[in-house]
C-alpha cells in the first residue's frame, strides 16, 4: 500500500441514464463534481480527489479497456470488520496503468502511471508467482470439469446461495459441480445437454457460480464445512499433519492443496482416498 492523493474507481453501468443516477446518488453522499478540473468523471470528497470511471467507453466517450475484464476478475478484501472493497487482480491493475501511461504520452519522467507501475512491481515480489498460480488453478479446473474418468479431480469454486445471499469458497469434485449445473438449469444428459453444461462451466474462468436449488447446492456440499473449520484444518496441515479421518476432512485437504496449485483426485464418490496428487 502506498500513499496517494487521489482514488480511482471503476463501475459497471447500463448506459448514460445509470451514470446520471449514480452522479445524483454520489452528491447525496457528499461527493461533488470537481469545479477546477476538466475531467467530467472527477469528484471531491472531504478534500480527496476521486475519479469514478464507467467501464463502458460509450457512456462518457472514453474509458480504460482493462476496466471491464478487470472487474470481471475482481475480488473483495476486508479493510476492517463490515467494510470490504473490491480490487482488481495485480495483472489487470498493471494493465490499466500501462494503458493509461501510453494514452497520456508515455513519458516516464512525468507520468504518475509509470510511478504506480514501478511501485507495484517493486513491492509485489511474488507477482509472477501469483499469476502462475492463478493459471495453474484454471488449468486444474478446466481439466476437472471435462474429466469423464472414474478418478475425479477436486476443484475450488466460489458459490453464492441465491436464496440466502451467502457466498463462500468451497471444494467439490468436477463431476459433482457438473451435476449441480445440470440440476440448477434443468439440463438433461443428452449430448446437447452435456455441451450446454460444459459451456457454462468453461465460461466461468473465475470459478464463480450462483445457485438457488437445494439439490444443486447439496450436490457440491455447500454446507459441508465452514470457513473457520477450513482455517483450523489448514493450521494443522501447515504444522505438517496431512492426515484426515473422514470425507469432510479429505475435502478440506483437497481445498488447501488446490489453492496451492496442487491437483488432487479421488477414485470413488465417497469413502475413497486422495490417490493422485501432483503439481
Amino acid at each position: 500500500m502506498s500513499p496517494t492523493s487521489d482514488i480511482d474507481l471503476s463501475v459497471s453501468l447500463a448506459g448514460y441514464g445509470a451514470w446520471h443516477k449514480l452522479q445524483e446518488r454520489l452528491q447525496e453522499l457528499g461527493f461533488y463534481p470537481d469545479p477546477t478540473s476538466p475531467v467530467i468523471c472527477r469528484f471531491t470528497f472531504e478534500g480527496i480527489t476521486i475519479d469514478v470511471m464507467p467501464d463502458d467507453a460509450q457512456i462518457l466517450g472514453f474509458s480504460n479497456p482493462w476496466y471491464k475484464p478487470g472487474l470481471d476478475q475482481s475480488s473483495f478484501i476486508a479493510l476492517k470488520p463490515n467494510l470490504k472493497i473490491r480490487i482488481l487482480p495485480v495483472a489487470y491493475f498493471l494493465a490499466t496503468k500501462f494503458s493509461a501511461y501510453h494514452s497520456r504520452g508515455g513519458d516516464p519522467r512525468t507520468s504518475h502511471d509509470f510511478e504506480d507501475i514501478i511501485y507495484t512491481t517493486d513491492n509485489r515480489l511474488h507477482l509472477i508467482e501469483d499469476e502462475s498460480l492463478k493459471a495453474k488453478k484454471l488449468e486444474i479446473y478446466k481439466s476437472a470439469v471435462l474429466n469423464e474418468s472414474t478418478i475425479q479431480d477436486f476443484v475450488v469454486i466460489k458459490v453464492q446461495n441465491k436464496s440466502t445471499g451467502e457466498t463462500k469458497e468451497i471444494c467439490t469434485k468436477g463431476n459433482f459441480l457438473s451435476g449441480a449445473i445440470h440440476q440448477e438449469y434443468d439440463i438433461d444428459y443428452s449430448e446437447e445437454g452435456e455441451a450446454k453444461a460444459n459451456e457454462i462451466l468453461l465460461n466461468s474462468k473465475n470459478r464463480k457460480f450462483e445457485l438457488s436449488k437445494a439439490e444443486a447446492l447439496g450436490n457440491i456440499g455447500f454446507d459441508d464445512y465452514s470457513e473457520d473449520e477450513l482455517k483450523a484444518f489448514e493450521r494443522r496441515v501447515e504444522a505438517g499433519n496431512f492426515s484426515y479421518s473422514n470425507d469432510r476432512e479429505m475435502t478440506m485437504l483437497a481445498h488447501i492443496l488446490f489453492n496451492k496449485g496442487v491437483k488432487s483426485s479421488e477414485n470413488s464418490c465417497f469413502g475413497g482416498e486422495l490417490i493422485f496428487v501432483k503439481k
